[in-house]
C-alpha cells in the first residue's frame, strides 16, 4: 500500500512539473516545431524530441528564444540518450550564443541537465567592468571585427561577454562629445581551474 501511495504522489509531482514546464517554455518559445520537440523530451521520448528539434533547426528561420529552446532540449535530450559529452556541449553553446541572456531555472530543469548547461555557461561567458576618471563617460565596447556591441555610462558593466577579444572605447577626457579617445584591446580568456 505505501509503494502504491509513493507511486501515485510520484506520477502527480511529474504532471505538475510538466504542466508547469509547459507553460514556462511557452512564455518564451513561439514555433511550433520546437514547442513539439520540447514536448517530446518532457514525455521522455528523447529520440523523437532530437529528431524535431533538429529540424526546426534546420530551418534557420528562427528568433533567439525559439534557437535558444531547440539548442538547449536537444542537448537534454542528448543527455537523456547518453550521446557524447563533446556533441552535448556543442549544443549547449549554441543555446548560449543564440541568447546568451536567458538565464534557465534550476528548479525547473532537473540537476544533472542544470549543472551542465551552468557548467558550459560558466566556461564561455564573461563579464566586465569598467570605472573611470571623471565618471559618466561614455564606454563603447566593440567586437574584435569592429561591430559595436553596446554603450554604456561608467561606471559600467558589460555581461554575458563570449570569452575572446574586444575594443573598449572611452572619451579621454571623460566628456561624452569628445573627439579625443581612449582604446583599449581586451582579450577575455578562460580563468583556469585550479587543480
Amino acid at each position: 500500500m505505501y509503494f502504491y501511495k509513493r507511486k501515485i504522489c510520484f506520477a502527480l509531482f511529474l504532471i505538475i512539473m510538466l504542466f508547469e514546464t509547459n507553460n514556462l517554455c511557452a512564455q518564451i518559445v513561439s514555433d511550433p516545431t520546437v514547442i513539439e520537440g520540447v514536448d517530446y523530451f518532457y514525455s521522455a521520448k528523447f529520440s523523437q524530441a532530437i529528431e524535431t528539434l533538429r529540424k526546426a533547426i534546420s530551418t534557420d528561420s528562427l528568433g533567439k528564444e525559439d534557437a535558444f529552446a531547440a539548442y538547449l532540449y536537444m542537448a537534454f535530450s542528448q543527455m537523456r540518450q547518453n550521446t557524447s559529452q563533446n556533441s552535448v556541449d556543442k549544443n549547449l553553446m549554441a543555446a548560449i550564443k543564440a541568447n546568451p541572456n536567458i538565464e534557465i531555472d534550476g528548479t525547473k530543469i532537473p540537476p544533472d541537465l542544470f549543472e551542465r548547461f551552468v557548467a558550459v555557461r560558466k566556461n564561455s561567458l564573461g563579464g566586465l567592468f569598467v570605472v573611470s576618471e571623471p565618471g559618466a563617460a561614455s564606454a563603447i565596447l566593440l567586437k574584435q571585427d569592429g561591430n559595436k556591441i553596446t554603450t554604456r555610462y561608467t561606471p559600467a558593466e558589460f555581461t554575458n561577454l563570449f570569452i575572446g577579444q574586444y575594443e573598449l572605447v572611452i572619451p579621454k577626457d571623460g566628456d561624452r562629445k569628445s573627439t579625443r579617445l581612449n582604446s583599449s584591446h581586451i582579450t577575455l580568456s578562460r580563468i583556469p581551474s585550479s587543480a
